[in-house]
């Protein structure tokens, strides 16, 4: 979704790169095109955030609450079916994400 539907290049060119399997999310995060982005992204939010009146924080924070009620009343689906992974370690760090084609 990201990588199809955001107005930044840079942030859209890194979710295609992590999408692609060409890095791993660690390492896109850790590129400084990122850092950039995500500085600038929560500058803005941070600016948005303290402009709002009490009022439009309340609505925001009940908005806020009642999805997060909503999204834990989803049941999880089924076990899916197939290759399962091991559990995640210190040493996976380093390593690129697996894929069903190794």
């Amino acid at each position: 979704m990201l990588a199809k539907q955001t107005n930044i290049p840079e942030l859209r060119d890194l979710a295609r790169e992590v999408l692609s399997g060409r890095v791993n999310l660690r390492g896109a995060l850790n590129d400084p095109r990122a850092t950039t982005v995500l500085q600038e992204q929560s500058e803005r939010f941070s600016t948005w955030y303290r402009e709002l009146s009490v009022d439009e924080r309340t609505e925001h924070e009940n908005e806020a609450e009642q999805f997060a009620k909503d999204a834990s009343s989803f049941a999880p689906g089924p076990e899916p079916t197939g290759i399962r992974r091991r559990p995640h370690t210190e040493e996976d760090d380093d390593e690129e994400p697996s894929t069903i084609f190794r």
